[in-house]
């Protein structure tokens, strides 16, 4: 019998962590796929839609409530600048910065709404299929 097909091994395919990635990199394939067509990521959406939700935050307080660390979401917000759907309101300071959308940012996320919209019908539907519960 080979090592790797002992008991301690194969517990490994239990792992929550690896299920939950899993899961997590399907479902963002799905949204990434909708999102698609408006040159949009589901993580550039999720950006966006936290920010027009949650009112003026600094980068700190964003990172911290999207359970980002701040290099990634600085990326981010970065990309989101180029394409003009962000805008810095403050301090050149990155810890004090405070960003908003700008017009461009809140037309772009209108129009992801609804293929937003889509994908988490489609990723309810796919769960009652397999029989998985969605948080």
């Amino acid at each position: 019998m080979q090592p790797t097909a002992s008991f301690k091994y194969r517990k490994l395919k239990n792992c929550k962590c690896f299920k939950i990635r899993k899961a997590s990199r399907l479902v963002t394939q799905i949204y990434d796929r909708k999102l698609q067509p408006l040159d949009l990521k589901i993580t550039q959406f999720s950006i966006l839609s936290f920010i027009a939700t949650s009112g003026k935050k600094n980068l700190i307080k964003l990172a911290d409530e999207l359970y980002m660390d701040r290099t990634t979401l600085t990326r981010g917000l970065e990309i989101l600048q180029k394409k003009k759907y962000v805008k810095n309101l403050g301090s050149q300071d990155s810890r004090k910065r405070i960003v908003s959308l700008t017009k461009d940012g809140l037309d772009i996320l209108d129009k992801a709404i609804p293929l937003w919209m889509e994908a988490e019908e489609e990723i309810f539907e796919e769960s009652k299929k397999h029989n998985l519960s969605i948080l």
